[in-house]
């Protein structure tokens, strides 16, 4: 029991460094699972993240204004992470807005620089997360950050078990490893565990939202079949970030009526 538990741990661990700068306890380090095995526990790194802009705003709207709260908590959530989703979303806007065909779409992906597309997505995608947050009141927000960082986590793991990848790992340039393989049970795990907050959080906003981060998820995984046959690290980035948003969006909807 205390091996497996051991295990467990250290995947948790191994995911929070993948998905974030944050430092784990050498013990725990000296294995490097593959991306299967810690796939399933990245919504519990999102509710790591999502806790970390909750505690950022309650603490900063306790002498600031909400919209300067909410910008600082996205502020530290950016840091927290080194922009690793948003890097993915931006890269996703670039390729498929300059790219027409399977391989032109994955070489302007694999590109560091980020273009016109890239840009504009970005500011978007950040523009909508604070005008939406700034919109919910001081007690619904902070549960919200953490129930959309976790359920948005797991997205990508769910889209990455009915797709294939559509680079060879011979193409790839960043080294990281990527999904291949996800079981079904991995992907209910990742389930299970991003919606932990919503179970905590008891809120029926939540519940409505899910399955339009679902519905987001099944359109853009099916968009990236058609484009490329398969998703990419790139494509899980953007999978999370525009689910994110979604469930904001929903989230505000509800309460606003």
């Amino acid at each position: 029991m205390f091996k497996w538990l051991h295990t467990q741990v250290v995947y948790l661990a191994a995911a929070i460094m993948y998905l974030t700068r944050l430092r784990m306890p050498r013990r725990l380090t000296d294995v490097n699972p593959s991306l299967n095995l810690i796939a399933p526990y990245f919504p519990l790194v999102g509710i790591l993240i999502g806790t970390i802009a909750a505690i950022v705003f309650k603490v900063t709207a306790l002498v600031l204004p909400i919209d300067v709260a909410v910008m600082l908590s996205m502020a530290a959530t950016i840091y927290a992470t080194g922009a690793f989703h948003e890097d993915g979303f931006a890269d996703v806007c670039d390729g498929f807005g300059g790219g027409w065909s399977k391989d032109k779409i994955l070489t302007i992906m694999k590109d560091s620089r980020i273009g016109a597309f890239g840009t504009v997505g970005v500011v978007v995608i950040f523009g909508l997360k604070f005008r939406t947050l700034s919109h919910l009141s001081r007690e619904l927000l902070p549960w919200t950050m953490i129930a959309a960082h976790a359920l948005s986590r797991a997205m990508p793991v769910a889209m990455s078990y009915f797709l294939t990848n559509a680079r060879e790992d011979a193409e790839r340039v960043d080294l990281k490893p990527s999904f291949h393989n996800q079981t079904f049970g991995q992907m209910v795990l990742a389930l299970i565990f991003g919606s932990v907050p919503l179970i905590g959080a008891s809120q029926l906003a939540y519940l409505l939202a899910m399955p339009l981060m679902g519905v987001t998820t099944w359109w853009m995984g099916r968009f990236f079949k058609k484009w490329i046959g398969g998703y990419t690290g790139d494509c899980c980035g953007a999978v999370q970030q525009v689910t994110e948003v979604v469930f904001y969006l929903a989230v505000l909807a509800v309460s606003k009526n």
